[in-house]
């Protein structure tokens, strides 16, 4: 699979100016890297070609020791969870379309769901967790996305938001849904998001948050790190805030307030990559039975030169 390194025209003064990246600077990063792990095989991660490498130096603005940091905290995360995650090269969108129906976790990741700042959303619907069977798939789903975010230069560049939305959830429901949520799939979530996601987290919007939050808050407290908690904002219904910070026809309607366009919870955007990744099933096939043909031919080609010689 091919996946570009360069940056899209508008994002390039941006991230030269917030992550120090210019050509020079990814081709210095990536050797780095490369140099390292070619030094220190049992260091290397489960992955290594450049677009993956480069989400991590993006991260890190260019600094190889900090990418590298990153880089091993996420293959300790991976280890810790491999009994839940499973191989994750063989990770599929499709294993994720049920969860993605109910509206858990909604990755608002189009270019017209973007914050004003360009960053990109990922809305949680805490009341929806009840309808997931197995909510250890939301740690499953959290490595699908961050595999797929390799095509996505914008969340790389701008960063992630983080809004969790409490609009209709009941005193009753927050009860539930802290029974359950296992507290070992709370902290790996947690986890996940402060000290491997390979993305800036530029914030995090409590949206519509019920009169006894507090109650719930106090629960989930303890997983979050000071700099997370000093990015976290109380929103509740303040459409005139929210509008500051996103434009309301690319809020959704059923959970941010304000918002004005269709609630569709980020399937345009998982129909798109479920296309995009049967496309490189296929062309990966294809390449594969190029080379055996060819493996095949050249096999034909030594028995006949043989003959000729006998």
């Amino acid at each position: 699979m091919t996946v570009a390194t360069d940056l899209p025209a508008e994002l390039v003064e941006r991230a030269a100016q917030e992550l120090g990246e210019t050509s020079e600077s990814r081709a210095a990063g990536l050797k780095a890297l490369h140099e390292h792990y070619d030094a220190h095989p049992d260091h290397r991660p489960h992955r290594t070609d450049d677009p993956y490498l480069l989400m991590f130096l993006r991260w890190a603005k260019f600094d190889p020791q900090k990418a590298m940091g990153r880089l091993a905290s996420l293959e300790r995360w991976m280890h810790d969870c491999r009994d839940t995650l499973g191989e994750v090269t063989q990770l599929r969108g499709e294993a994720f379309t049920e969860v993605m129906a109910h509206g858990f976790m909604c990755n608002l990741l189009s270019p017209e769901h973007r914050t004003r700042e360009g960053a990109a959303v990922t809305l949680l619907r805490p009341r929806a967790a009840l309808q997931i069977n197995d909510p250890s798939i939301i740690l499953r789903l959290h490595m699908w996305h961050m595999m797929r975010s390799v095509h996505d230069p914008y969340i790389q560049v701008c960063g992630r938001v983080v809004a969790p939305s409490f609009k209709g959830l009941t005193l009753a429901q927050g009860l539930a849904v802290r029974r359950h949520l296992p507290v070992w799939v709370l902290k790996q979530h947690f986890r996940f998001l402060q000290e491997c996601m390979p993305f800036r987290l530029r914030g995090v919007w409590l949206l519509y948050q019920p009169t006894w939050f507090n109650l719930l808050f106090t629960f989930i407290r303890p997983f979050l790190g000071p700099k997370v908690r000093s990015r976290i904002r109380l929103l509740g219904d303040d459409s005139a805030a929210m509008a500051a910070l996103m434009d309301p026809a690319a809020m959704p309607s059923g959970g941010m307030p304000g918002g004005t366009c269709a609630d569709d919870c980020g399937q345009a955007w998982f129909e798109r990559e479920l296309a995009r990744e049967a496309a490189e099933r296929e062309a990966a096939a294809a390449a594969a039975g190029g080379e055996a043909a060819a493996g095949v031919a050249a096999e034909e080609g030594k028995g006949a030169e043989k003959a000729v010689e006998a």
